[in-house]
């Protein structure tokens, strides 16, 4: 492995699951799209209860 002087950027996000500093797009996966209100609320449940 090399190392340059370059960089890539990497930010995940709502619109798109990851937009690199490139300017490449990646679409969320169907899996996660389908199981992402399930994921909201058992975060919010291990908030409340896991401390």
């Amino acid at each position: 492995m090399t190392v340059g002087k370059t960089c890539l950027g990497i930010d995940a996000g709502i619109e798109s699951f990851v937009a690199t500093s490139r300017g490449d797009l990646i679409k969320a996966p169907r899996f996660l799209l389908k199981v992402q209100s399930k994921l909201k609320l058992l975060s919010r449940w291990v908030e409340l209860n896991i401390r």
